[in-house]
């Protein structure tokens, strides 16, 4: 998401930045600075790395795609295994299937997606 405040108060620009705006434009509106505000957060979406939205037990977060080593099911749960943390979420392996949509992504069991990046090694014994 980008956002651009359009105002007529200047007090509160330094506020801007706690949010990341693209930008903070003061009334009047000048055309060709409102179009370069639009043209950068154009740019920062499509700069922007892909991710899916999860709900971790009562809070949502969003996750890198490449963060993704592995994703396990367990029951009624999925958990998204990342090179930093496990998260476990209440969307079923089928639905996270769908959300990924990347071909970077495996579906190699009916509780298991793997990203294909991070595999090391594979082999019967492995």
């Amino acid at each position: 998401m980008q956002i651009i405040f359009v105002t007529g108060i200047s007090d509160y620009v330094f506020e801007g930045y706690s949010v990341s705006a693209v930008s903070y434009i003061l009334k009047p509106v000048k055309e060709d600075k409102l179009f370069q505000c639009f043209e950068k957060a154009v740019e920062n979406l499509n700069n922007e790395e892909p991710y899916i939205i999860v709900n971790e037990e009562g809070s949502t977060s969003k996750v890198c795609l490449s963060d993704i080593c592995y994703i396990e099911s367990y029951g009624h749960f999925s958990f998204i295994h990342t090179k930093l943390k496990e998260i476990k979420c209440s969307t079923g392996i089928n639905q996270m299937e769908k959300q990924l949509n990347d071909k970077r992504f495996f579906r190699v069991h009916r509780s298991y997606i793997i990203s294909v990046p991070w595999i090391v090694i594979c082999g019967l014994d492995h």
